[in-house]
């Protein structure tokens, strides 16, 4: 993360699903509109499926000139990972290569210094930072959603490497499982215990004017085929997680107003307002 977090905050940008492969000619807009910060909302690059620590790492050096490019024009070049650059495919809390993910990340993409707690506490790299000055802050709340993400109600084949096109495969089940209500009664988590309890801190009391919530996932969707995950923090369309979100943020002292919150994950990333 850059400095000069403390300054007015006019313009945040986000945006997620980079294939490092393809030329990025809207770096060129980004910049030139000047944001005050920019977020990744999930999947900075495309590594291969089931990546190495090493191939994770070459994804991002692929691309490194462009991110230097943003992160010369920015105060703030921050945000957090989905599943393509945790390592695979619809990956979780079982993924054996998620704590070099997690490092890997806030090495290469945030740069954060080496005793940051983001690198060591237990539900991944989750961290909330505040813009600006009052009475016109803005707290932008990024989730880990990989780290200690249980498997869908039916694990996903999504990583699979032996099933033809496994990534449409995990989806025609997610859809057919929303459509029959498979799992609407899930148990699964997303965030975790610790990380449940740290956002509902961060969501109480604060003293911010507009909250960002930064999900790599989407928060609420319409459409399921386009976003097999859609909702799944909320409202999804299996219902797999909205009991624990319904347990752990639906009850006790009254959350932050003024909320917006950003996704990626479904190809494009999303935005979300409410009051």
């Amino acid at each position: 993360m850059s400095g000069g977090a403390a300054e007015e905050v006019r313009l945040v940008a986000f945006g997620s699903c980079r294939k490092q492969s393809l030329a990025a000619p809207v770096w060129d807009a980004v910049v030139g509109l000047k944001p005050d910060a920019w977020i990744w909302t999930g999947d900075a690059v495309y590594p291969r499926g089931n990546a190495s620590p090493e191939e994770l790492r070459a994804a991002y050096r692929a691309v490194a000139a462009d991110d230097e490019r943003v992160r010369r024009a920015v105060r703030v070049y921050d945000g957090v990972y989905d599943d393509h650059d945790f390592g695979l495919n619809d990956a979780g809390s079982a993924f054996f290569g998620r704590e070099a993910s997690r490092q890997a990340f806030l090495d290469e993409i945030v740069r954060c210094p080496a005793n940051s707690v983001r690198r060591t506490q237990s539900n991944g790299l989750y961290t909330a930072l505040t813009l600006g000055r009052a009475p016109r802050e803005v707290k932008v709340v990024m989730l880990d959603t990989r780290f200690s993400r249980d498997d869908h109600a039916i694990p996903s084949v999504g990583g699979s490497s032996w099933i033809p096109k496994p990534g449409y495969v995990a989806a025609a089940i997610r859809l057919a499982s929303a459509a029959l209500g498979i799992g609407s009664a899930h148990e699964g988590d997303v965030l975790g215990a610790e990380q449940w309890e740290w956002l509902r801190s961060e969501l109480t009391n604060s003293s911010a004017a507009v909250h960002i919530i930064v999900s790599s996932i989407q928060v609420c969707a319409t459409e399921c085929m386009s976003c097999p995950d859609a909702g799944e923090l909320r409202r999804p369309c299996t219902a797999s997680y909205s009991h624990e979100a319904d347990a752990k943020l639906g009850s006790g002292p009254p959350l932050a107003w003024q909320l917006a919150c950003l996704s990626g994950h479904c190809g494009w990333p999303s935005f979300l307002w409410g009051s």
